[in-house]
């Protein structure tokens, strides 16, 4: 069996491994715990979304065996389970992803701009940055210390930018 998430990434492919981690999933275990519906889904994606509306999901479990979505409402004891993804409600990402950018999200850039950290405070002052893309200091780079503002972070815009690093408006310092 194939996973893939609606926006065409499979497993073992550089961007399934970006949703995983912008999902701040665990792979190959499962949670004991109380049962609240089980579905056959197309998608990883689509389990992470059945559970958002579910009023009682604290997390569900995607196997990838038979595409199977199961919405629980707590956690009990974290296992072992093999083809299993354990994905929960609500993530905060990691706040920094180095090599990526978001394509045809921007909202505009500054130059010389000399940190992530500085590129990151200006994102703070503009209400509708999502979050930044900075350009490290790069021989030869053109775009070095650049900032890019970001309106969204979708996973089926990413793309590798290797002297890039991206951060979201509202991460864990």
């Amino acid at each position: 069996m194939v996973v893939r998430t609606s926006f065409g990434c499979e497993k073992g492919d550089p961007c399934f491994q970006d949703f995983i981690d912008a999902h701040c999933m665990k792979k190959d275990t499962s949670y004991d715990g109380t049962e609240i519906e089980s579905t056959v889904t197309v998608s990883i994606e689509q389990c992470h979304e059945m559970c958002l509306r579910h009023p009682d999901c604290d997390h569900a479990s995607f196997s990838h065996d038979d595409d199977r979505c199961l919405l629980k409402s707590d956690k009990v004891t974290l296992k072992a389970q093999p083809g299993h993804y354990v994905i929960p409600k609500t993530c905060i990402p990691r706040c920094t992803m180095d090599t990526v950018d978001f394509a045809q999200m921007d909202l505009g850039g500054v130059s010389n701009v000399n940190s992530l950290m500085d590129c990151h405070a200006l994102c703070l002052d503009k209400p509708d940055c999502f979050g930044v893309v900075w350009a490290k200091p790069f021989e030869n780079n053109i775009y070095a210390k650049t900032c890019w503002f970001k309106n969204a972070f979708r996973v089926d815009s990413t793309r590798t930018m290797y002297y890039g690093v991206s951060m979201p408006r509202y991460c864990l310092h």
